[in-house]
């Protein structure tokens, strides 16, 4: 198996149990991976892209997640979790291959960069907030530090626990519950821009 090429907008409907797909893909059935790639994709570039400016290294670092799951079929341990399990893979392949690139020996945690950066037309914003409202909304939250942007977007974005945020991010729980009331705390200082109706989202 060389490449998975599928229609990612051809999701399919969700089958009863995701852990059978999974025993599925231990088993060599080459329709249950199709079927994570195909139905994930999305959220996984969504995700990926924020760590890197170019795209197609992103998409290279899904492609080699799923290729390393089919070739490594045999040893997949039991998944309790889809998509925290993927994120996971994900945020490790391409904070390696971020490593490689600066020719360093180990991936380093350090080293990876979170970009969550919203547009005036972004659907995470409120249709009804002002646009300069919105421009010094983006400018706080591009404002945050690395690892406050990626729990933001995990929790609030993706709609993730704290336990899967701090699994995906290799973090205790209570350090993501800092992260994010530092970040939200940062947010809620500067009051004349969060009126009532500024998200979508219940900060």
């Amino acid at each position: 198996m060389r490449s998975i090429k599928t229609n990612v907008d051809a999701i399919p409907a969700l089958p009863s149990g995701e852990a059978e797909l999974w025993l599925g893909v231990k088993h060599g059935d080459e329709k249950a991976l199709s079927y994570f790639y195909t139905h994930y994709y999305k959220r996984l570039f969504n995700y990926g892209s924020r760590f890197v400016s170019d795209r197609v290294i992103a998409e290279d670092a899904i492609q080699e997640i799923f290729i390393d799951f089919w070739n490594k079929r045999g040893t997949l341990h039991e998944v309790r979790n889809t998509q925290q399990f993927l994120y996971t893979c994900l945020r490790n392949k391409i904070a390696s291959k971020l490593s490689a690139f600066s020719n360093r020996i180990q991936p380093d945690e350090n080293f990876v960069r979170f970009e969550l950066e919203l547009s005036h037309k972004s659907h995470y914003l409120n249709e009804q907030i002002d646009k300069d409202i919105k421009q010094r909304l983006i400018d706080l939250i591009s404002s945050l530090p690395s690892k406050e942007k990626e729990a933001i977007f995990l929790i609030y974005f993706d709609g993730l626990s704290y336990a899967e945020t701090a699994a995906i991010m290799s973090l205790k729980v209570k350090t993501v519950y800092n992260l994010v009331h530092m970040a939200i705390g940062k947010l809620k200082g500067n009051r004349e821009t969060l009126t009532n109706s500024l998200l979508s989202l219940a900060f």
